[in-house]
Order: structure tokens, then C-alpha cells, then sequence
């Protein structure tokens, strides 16, 4: 059995949520911001994606967005599932540039997988903010969530800066299984080793969830 998932943002956030980890509380302008918006104009689609935002100032800044699915979505309990995703996001970071700590697109990691728990940010006693998932760090995919790109544009980083759509397939290669309810939880999102601004407008992501047995 297959589930074919497709969520288009120029609709809105079609039931998707964002979040942020992997930094201190004690870090002051990280311009953390997400919500749905209008496309850059030089793209001329005249549609709204789900943006996203953060700059990395911790070196590690984990932005994503998370979508529950469940029997509604023909989800079963306890049943086991392969994932495919097909992403498509616009980006400002060209192909090939240079920045502080790693370059702006081939050092900000593309991330998509899935979990039986809801992501959520954790916040220990020293005030830092991790996930309860998976997710490894930066290049290194994790067991819930893996690396399916990064977010260079192909553009020269000689010429100005413009947003460009960039399309990523990623086949998970952990399957996942879901709760006893029938809840599984999409995750897509960057792991950044750029120590600067990213800002990303998610425009479409697709998912196939394959029965496993």
C-alpha cells in the first residue's frame, strides 16, 4: 500500500508547523521567523510559500517545519513505512560562494524524515535547545531524519543575489513506524553549518509512504 502526500503552500500551511534548536537562549539576534508568505517577486509565481528564517550564531541552528499525520491520512498504527520526498524551496544562496564557518548554500543541510514522537524543542539547565529526535548534525543525518541536500541555488555567486527554486528527491532509508494511534510525524528542515542568515521559502513538499511487509 502507498500514501501519496502532496502539500502546497501557495494554499497555506496545509497542517505544517515550524520550529527552531540547536542554539542558546543566552544568543541574542538570531532573527528567528517563519509563517506563510508572499513569493519574491523575481520568481514570478504570485503564489505565498511557507518561509522560514534564522541566522546561525550558534554554529548549529536546526530550522524546521513538522506535520502530523494520522488514520485521517490512512495512516495504520503500529505499521512500518519507507518515505520518499520530493522538496521544492526557493533560496538566495548561490552556488560556489564563500562565508564564515562554511559556504551559505553547500553548508546548510537539507533534512526530511519522520518520527513516532511530535518534534519538539527541549531546553536543558544550561538553557540550550535541542530536538527529542534523531536528526545527527549538520552533514551527519540521524536515524529519524537524514540529509537530502543542501540549499545552493546554482546561481553564480558573482551576480546579484536573487531567489531561485531548487527541487531535492530524498528516499529515507530508515523506515518508520507509527504510535499505537496512528500518529507519524513529516519533518523537513536545514542543519546549518553557515554562520550567517539563511532564509528559505518552502513552495512544495511531496511524500510517498510505501508499506513495509
Amino acid at each position: 500500500m502507498t500514501i501519496d502526500l502532496s502539500s502546497d503552500f501557495a494554499n497555506g500551511a496545509e497542517g505544517w508547523s515550524a520550529g527552531f534548536t540547536d542554539y542558546a537562549l543566552t544568543l541574542a539576534d538570531l532573527g528567528l521567523s517563519s509563517g506563510i508568505r508572499p513569493m519574491p517577486e523575481n520568481l514570478g509565481l504570485n503564489s505565498t510559500g511557507y518561509y522560514i528564517q534564522g541566522r546561525n550564531s550558534s554554529d548549529d541552528l536546526f530550522m524546521f517545519l513538522a506535520r502530523r499525520l494520522t488514520p485521517e491520512n490512512q495512516i495504520k498504527p503500529n505499521t512500518t513505512y519507507r518515505l520518499e520526498y520530493e522538496i521544492q524551496f526557493a533560496s538566495d544562496a548561490p552556488s560556489g560562494a564563500i562565508g564564515i564557518g562554511g559556504a551559505p548554500g553547500e553548508a546548510v543541510f537539507v533534512k526530511a524524515g519522520a518520527s513516532s514522537v511530535q518534534p519538539i524543542a527541549l531546553i536543558d539547565v544550561a538553557g540550550q535547545i535541542s530536538i527529542n529526535i534523531d536528526k545527527g548534525n549538520q552533514s551527519q543525518g540521524g536515524r529519524d531524519v537524514g540529509v537530502a541536500g543542501n540549499v545552493a541555488n546554482g546561481r553564480n555567486p558573482e551576480e546579484p543575489t536573487e531567489y531561485a527554486l531548487v527541487t531535492l528527491v530524498y528516499q529515507h532509508p530508515t523506515p518508520v513506524t507509527a504510535d499505537a494511534n496512528g500518529n507519524l510525524w513529516l519533518v523537513v528542515g536545514t542543519d546549518s553549518g553557515f554562520e550567517g542568515p539563511t532564509a528559505l521559502y518552502y513552495t512544495k513538499i511531496n511524500v510517498k509512504l510505501s508499506h513495509c511487509g
